[in-house]
């Protein structure tokens, strides 16, 4: 109970933390409250529309709920972005181009 409510302090002073509300989420998912966390979940994703670990949580929130049409479309999502980084990285390595110093490709 501690965390949660650590969590539940570093929230009052920074409402709009991504990791911080994304922890909130999962805690509340995992005690059952599927609607709240989900809630949560969509406006992490429309605040990091690229971020496909965000996305999936969102997905599968909404295949929990049996809201399998949106889950759907959040799933496609998460394909299409993931499809969209391989391209790149592709096309970084074909030219050259290196991202980072120490990143293999």
């Amino acid at each position: 109970m501690v965390a949660a409510e650590s969590l539940g302090l570093g929230l009052e002073q920074s409402p709009l933390h991504s990791y911080g509300n994304y922890l909130k989420a999962y805690l509340a998912s995992k005690d059952g409250d599927l609607i709240g966390a989900n809630r949560i979940y969509k406006e992490l994703v429309e605040d990091n529309p690229d971020s496909a670990a965000l996305m999936a949580s969102y997905a599968s929130g909404l295949y929990a709920q049996e809201n399998y049409a949106e889950a759907h479309v959040a799933f496609s999502r998460i394909e299409d972005e993931l499809s969209d980084q391989t391209k790149e990285v592709n096309s970084a390595t074909s030219t050259g181009t290196r991202r980072c110093a120490g990143c293999v490709y």
